[in-house]
């Protein structure tokens, strides 16, 4: 299975789907969600999450979406600072710390994974989830979300264009 593209440090959103499978979950007491990205806004984020309707033999349900801006703190699993990140790195953080929590891969990617049935109900299974969902910043106040529109690649952004969006972020938040 292929990978889609990656950009470092770019804005976007990232996209928490389940399929719903009765079987599987009566059986396990987990449920299957994937966990991606898109270098859209939110109307671009939430086309894509929909996008796996046609691919999945279940039924698909938007759990979450959420915004990432560009240099994003986003938490070290070692426990040893932050780093400055987007979108991509954000959705890798998110998978590791499922792979942390020792949640299996399912199917034939890496991006779908089985989890506890109450993971996303319950803060203390997984404090790191619930950090990144509280601190996610608001759709609109990502600068290239609102100059470019919700539904435009960020990555296709000049080098200036990169730089009036951070300083246009600088302003209303320095």
């Amino acid at each position: 299975m292929t990978q889609g593209y990656k950009r470092t440090n770019e804005p976007g959103g990232i996209y928490i789907i389940r399929a719903v499978c009765d079987h599987y979950e009566l059986a396990t007491g987990r449920i299957m969600i994937k966990i991606g990205l898109c270098y859209k806004g939110r109307k671009g984020t939430l086309d894509r999450a929909m996008e796996h309707k046609t691919s999945c033999p279940h039924t698909i349900d938007i759990v979450r979406t959420f915004a990432v801006d560009d240099d994003t703190e986003i938490p070290s699993l070692l426990g040893n600072g932050k780093q400055l990140g987007g979108v991509h790195e954000m959705e890798q953080y998110l998978h590791h710390v499922m792979e942390e929590m020792g949640c299996e891969h399912i199917g034939d990617g890496t991006e779908w994974f089985s989890v506890p049935a109450d993971l996303l109900r319950n803060a203390d299974k997984c404090p790191e989830l619930q950090a990144v969902l509280n601190n996610a910043p608001d759709w609109r106040s990502v600068t290239a979300f609102e100059r470019l529109g919700h539904d435009v690649n960020t990555t296709q952004r000049s080098r200036q264009e990169k730089q009036l969006d951070r300083a246009a972020k600088c302003v209303t938040v320095c």
